[in-house]
């Protein structure tokens, strides 16, 4: 089976070019070209004019990457960390049985578990990459809004593009919810802190919740 491969750094270095040089090319800002370069893509649009600066078309960018097959379907498997509908299926069945105790604990731990974040952050960059925003600013919400502590590492390899939506349809809302998520949840995780300071900044929020983003940053920086 075959899956895609970002090839722009190879362009890059096989054309003697740095991504200062691509920079001024493009007229794209260094953030947007390194969160591209960070998830193996982006906006449509962006692309296009990155190819268009290469002198390349858009398909050029990518790559055939062999990916191995499993054994008993010759597919890749679906990422599936958990399935909550099995959960539920039981606690039903122990309800109809009169266990009303057990199916209160199944339906208690699946909604502890939460969504699969994983799954609709997955769905939500293809939708960014494919220029739909306003549907992908659902699905980022939807994860954003979800996610535990656990999933601190996934959320932030799609942070950079849940903050360009954002940015595209001027609603900086839903940034300022996710900073008072972080907070809440004392996650003290420097990343995220950091790129919403750095949101925050951009977007001229109000001084006092810049303020309160940057000492965040130090509290979780210790």
């Amino acid at each position: 089976m075959q899956g895609r491969e970002f090839l722009l750094d190879n362009i890059l270095g096989e054309r003697g070019f740095s991504v200062a040089d691509l920079t001024r090319m493009t007229k794209l800002g260094r953030s947007s070209l390194d969160a591209i370069r960070r998830n193996g893509g982006g906006r449509r649009e962006n692309l296009d004019t990155i190819a268009s600066a290469l002198g390349i078309e858009y398909k050029d960018l990518y790559g055939e990457l062999s990916v191995p097959q499993t054994e008993k379907t010759g597919k890749l498997p679906e990422s599936r960390a958990y399935d909550l509908s099995e959960l539920v299926k039981y606690a039903e069945e122990y309800r109809s049985n009169g266990n009303e105790h057990l199916a209160n604990a199944l339906i208690s731990v699946a909604n502890s578990v939460g969504k699969d974040v994983n799954a609709i952050l997955n769905h939500a960059d293809d939708l960014y990459e494919r220029g739909e925003t306003e549907s992908a600013l659902r699905e980022y919400t939807l994860a954003f809004s979800s996610f535990k502590k656990r999933d601190l590492a996934r959320i932030l390899a799609s942070l950079s593009n849940y903050m360009d939506v954002c940015t595209l349809l001027n609603d900086i809302r839903p940034i300022e919810t996710l900073f008072f998520k972080a907070k809440g949840n004392n996650y003290e995780c420097f990343e995220i802190f950091f790129e919403i300071s750095i949101f925050f900044l951009k977007n001229k929020v109000d001084e006092d919740l810049i303020i309160e983003a940057l000492k965040e940053i130090s509290k979780a920086n210790k």
